[in-house]
């Protein structure tokens, strides 16, 4: 008997109406750039495979998008393309193709459509007001004001290409409105300063270009054809339009055509965190409750809904009516068929690291950092080997824990060393910071994995070259890592100098005024870990506070600062090495808790009691109890040098061939478990 956890899922695999769509679960996959289509905007057999999976997985409503569809909407040369005449004779059939795939794959299909007003990327941007993009990315350009005739050309062409879908046969539309694109820039007072019909004072004045343009693609597509709205639940930016507008806003929406509100993340250029790994769990879903009780039709929520059991929660206390599962059905497109299954430990989980919007923001093919095959279906196959080998992995981090299960589910004989006591390599000690934890479900997915497969997991044994050779392999995959780089600084071999590593493995204590050398992503991760050390838990501060023993402001207080934490980098950006999604948030995140960044320092000598660094030609100091070296790290190549000429099929993969990535590790890992024949 197998035990299972008590976690329901029964409404979860509800049907719904929306219109007289029906959708079998409350699954839908929201619309993402993934930049799979050509290098025009044509839809690509690449792209068609890509959300067939996802629909075989068991995912009810696929929302494929965005797409331009007029001449001021272009925003990325890899977004579907329903404007070009050219581009759509070619389109218009494939559409056909693309409905029908997904449909007899159990799904139904949407595409969005997408203007993205001032935060356009090419030829001339237009916007409701000469309001200037937050988004440095873009270049922070200036927009020019949309006249009443471009407004009424663009509902004209929203409309027209609505048609032009239902025609092929796609099940529904969507108006994306949310992330401060057109349709939020006249809702929201910031970004909508005109003073003709399409503006005004109120919220509701501003509702005209919306209105109009839901009357107008309602009396094109007629009554029974889906029209979905995806809009924030707030702008999350001030002086722009907050939940309680938005409640406001949705009756109109739904008077004016709208079937379903589909509500998502702020605007683009919003500070305040939505998408990484230290925000909370469908932090916006009482929000979007607000926005259901105004309305009668189906409300969805998408953003950092990364569990089952946050799903079904949200949707039996009537918050939402579907759930928006994007960057969790890249990760793991089976991850609804395996929920209905209750096979939950099978659920490879999004872990919310952001390679995927990094590739986004970077007009790049998304990739997953867990998923290899994501965006990859028709290239890579897992297929049953010919011949077993016996093949043996040195190194138990993601990249030799990944090349061990793929090895293993082709049929190969897998014997897995590992020196330390635990798996997961650097990518354990990445998961020890606070709001980082969930990189140890990447970790428990592949160690539930190979547990189930059958490989043999040697823990507390280093892969000598003796012990290797004892086992006489066909195949030896060296997968041993990195070790740190150790600067040569006078006094960097101190009682109070410990390695980053060792304080995540809580293997040295660390005092209260503590420096870091190095402000990469070990360094400003380790900075997080340290400075939280001794603050207060929130849950804590809150009992504390409710019992009367302490303020709301001093809890406040000892909740947000812990120990004192500096951090010297050689160079003038700190965390260069993270991901441009992620990085600013822990950057913000290391301000509000107090811990000070210091760029441009090069450390001079190390004492007992302070840090002595130049900045430029001034020579200062930093009192402290204890220095923490996160000065980088170089390839662990030791064994692979001795194992060369001694095995025949001799493979290195991740850090022990240049440090790098955990997604270039399990990439690398993956690879290797196909090439081995």
């Amino acid at each position: 008997m197998q035990y299972q956890r008590a976690l329901s899922v029964r409404k979860i695999f509800t049907p719904i109406k929306i219109n007289k769509m029906e959708v079998k679960n409350r699954i839908l996959m929201p619309a993402m750039h993934m930049n799979y289509t050509g290098s025009k905007g044509e839809i690509s057999d690449k792209l068609i495979a890509f959300y067939e999976e996802r629909a075989k997985g068991g995912c009810g409503l696929i929302i494929v998008g965005g797409a331009h569809f007029t001449k001021t909407s272009f925003y990325s040369p890899n977004m579907l393309n329903l404007m070009d005449e050219d581009i759509k004779k070619q389109n218009i059939p494939k559409l056909k193709i693309f409905a029908d795939t997904i449909r007899n794959a159990g799904a139904k299909i949407a595409i969005q459509l997408l203007h993205p007003g001032r935060y356009g990327l090419f030829g001339e941007t237009y916007a409701p007001s000469p309001v200037r993009s937050g988004i440095k990315s873009t270049g922070a350009r200036m927009p020019k004001e949309l006249t009443i005739a471009q407004i009424q050309e663009i509902i004209e062409d929203y409309a027209q290409a609505a048609l032009l879908l239902k025609n092929a046969g796609v099940d529904a539309v969507e108006i994306c409105g949310n992330t401060g694109y057109l349709p939020a820039q006249f809702i929201s007072k910031f970004t909508n300063r005109r003073t003709d019909k399409y503006g005004g004072k109120e919220v509701t004045d501003r509702m005209t270009f919306n209105v109009e343009l839901l009357e107008r693609m309602r009396e094109v597509v007629g009554l029974d054809y889906p029209i979905i709205y995806r809009m924030p639940t707030d702008d999350l930016l001030p002086e722009s339009s907050t939940f309680k507008d938005y409640s406001i806003v949705a009756p109109y929406l739904e008077k004016a055509g709208a079937d379903m509100l589909h509500c998502a993340g702020g605007f683009h250029e919003s500070r305040v965190p939505q998408l990484t790994m230290g925000v909370p769990h469908a932090f916006t879903a009482v929000l979007a409750g607000q926005i259901k009780k105004t309305v009668n039709i189906p409300v969805a929520l998408a953003h950092r809904i990364h569990d089952a059991e946050t799903m079904e929660k949200i949707l039996i206390a009537g918050l939402v009516d579907m759930v928006g599962l994007a960057r969790p059905l890249i990760c793991d497109p089976e991850l609804p068929n395996k929920l209905q299954a209750r096979q939950f430990d099978e659920i490879r989980w999004c872990v919310a690291c952001n390679n995927c919007f990094d590739c986004v923001f970077q007009a790049q093919p998304v990739h997953c950092f867990q998923n290899i095959r994501a965006g990859k279906e028709l290239k890579y196959k897992i297929t049953p080997t010919e011949t077993p080998k016996k093949v043996i992995i040195a190194g138990g981090g993601v990249g030799g824990m990944e090349a061990a299960r793929i090895l293993k589910m082709r049929g190969h004989e897998v014997i897995l060393f590992e020196k330390n006591k635990y798996l997961g390599g650097d990518l354990y000690i990445a998961g020890k910071p606070p709001g980082r934890e969930e990189f140890m479900r990447a970790l428990d997915f592949l160690i539930n994995q190979m547990i189930k497969l059958g490989v043999d997991i040697r823990l507390n044994t280093e892969a000598t070259t003796d012990i290797i050779l004892k086992e006489n392999p066909d195949a030896v995959i060296v997968a041993t890592g990195n070790v740190p780089i150790i600067p040569p600084i006078p006094g960097i071999d101190g009682k109070n100098v410990v390695l980053a590593k060792d304080v995540l493995l809580d293997k040295v204590d660390v005092g209260e005024q503590v420096v870091i050398i190095g402000g990469g992503a070990t360094g400003t991760e380790t900075a997080l870990y340290i400075a939280r050390l001794n603050s207060l838990p929130a849950e804590n501060a809150m009992y504390l506070v409710q019992h009367g023993v302490l303020s709301f402001e001093d809890a406040f207080e000892k909740w947000r600062y812990g120990k004192e934490v500096t951090v010297l980098d050689m160079l003038p950006k700190m965390g260069t090495n993270i991901g441009g999604t992620t990085r600013w948030t822990i950057l913000k995140d290391l301000a509000y808790r107090g811990v000070k960044l210091i760029p441009n320092a090069t450390v001079e000598k190390i004492t007992e009691k302070e840090v002595i660094y130049k900045v430029g030609e001034e020579t200062k100091s930093i009192p402290c109890d204890t220095v923490v070296i996160a000065a980088g790290a170089k390839a662990n190549r030791k064994l692979n040098e001795e194992l060369k000429g001694k095995v025949e099929d001799l493979r290195v993969i991740g850090d022990a061939k240049r440090p790098r990535k955990a997604i270039e590790a399990l990439e690398e890992g993956f690879k290797t478990g196909l090439r081995i024949k």
